[in-house]
């Protein structure tokens, strides 16, 4: 058995790790889809981050804010963690109820969609992997009616 080789960090070796706070980084939701702050924030990390395998995002999903529309990623296994307030995940034809810290994975051709419940905003961190671009993502219009 080889044994692995690991780099050993060095100063000035910036490209080996990267911060960023999650509030510096553009709400694209505005940009993406014309939606109003208030009703649903993403802020997308993978770039900042300088991620190559795993997507990393910030959801909030203004208090009982409902998007009807159900998505599914060809490849990408996406994870969920509920940091606060209260949410519904639709999977397929079943709806899971999440509290603070439930954490929810979803397998890749797997359609969802995830909404705030109970008047409160839920606010997610959500990491999926690997990275699935947004034109491979097939959106179902009226998944939540």
């Amino acid at each position: 058995m080889s044994e692995e080789k690991y780099d050993r960090p060095t100063s000035g070796k910036r490209d080996r790790w990267r911060k960023t706070n999650v509030f510096a980084e553009e709400n694209v939701a505005v940009e993406r889809f014309g939606l109003s702050p208030d009703d649903y924030q993403l802020r997308l990390l993978r770039g900042p981050l300088g991620c190559e395998q795993v997507a990393i995002s910030y959801l909030r999903f203004g208090p009982d804010w409902k998007l009807s529309v159900g998505h599914a990623h060809p490849d990408q296994e996406e994870a969920f963690v509920l940091v606060s307030g209260r949410a519904q995940a639709k999977i397929g034809r079943e709806v899971v109820e999440l509290e603070p810290w439930d954490a929810l994975r979803v397998s890749p051709r797997t359609v969802f969609a995830i909404r705030a419940a109970s008047g409160e905003e839920a606010v997610f961190i959500a990491a999926g992997a690997p990275h699935t671009e947004v034109d491979r993502t097939k959106f179902i219009p009226g998944f939540w009616e």
